[in-house]
């Protein structure tokens, strides 16, 4: 966990407020929405080893994924008006019909986001 940002960090560590605060101020100062997604999703990477390694339980996991939206929401506005990049294809995910088990559909739709696809 110490190569990750201060962002990811806080994500790792299930601080929303903080995360919220740094995200809000990075866009405040110009970041680059982008360069933030990429950081979350190393974050995300950060916490499905933790939960592989059984040092974080699915309540950290969905927990770490409802932060992640709430963060998403945020910055969805600002990367509509971000350059595009190449695009690397279209990517269609789903879940079976009638599962209401989503969060790892979820994770893996942020994640794919994160990287421009």
């Amino acid at each position: 966990m110490d190569e990750l940002s201060q962002v990811g960090r806080a994500l790792v560590e299930l601080n929303e407020p903080e995360l919220i605060a740094l995200v809000s101020q990075r866009l405040a100062e110009g970041g680059d929405p982008l360069a933030l997604v990429r950081e979350c999703n190393a974050a995300m990477v950060e916490v499905g080893r933790l939960f592989e390694e059984k040092q974080y339980y699915l309540s950290e996991l969905i927990m770490a994924g409802e932060i992640m939206k709430g963060v998403m929401a945020i910055l969805e506005p600002h990367l509509a008006s971000a350059p595009a990049g190449v695009s690397r294809g279209t990517v269609v995910i789903g879940t079976v019909k009638e599962d209401i088990h989503d969060i790892g559909k979820n994770i893996v739709a942020m994640l794919l986001s994160g990287t421009g696809v």
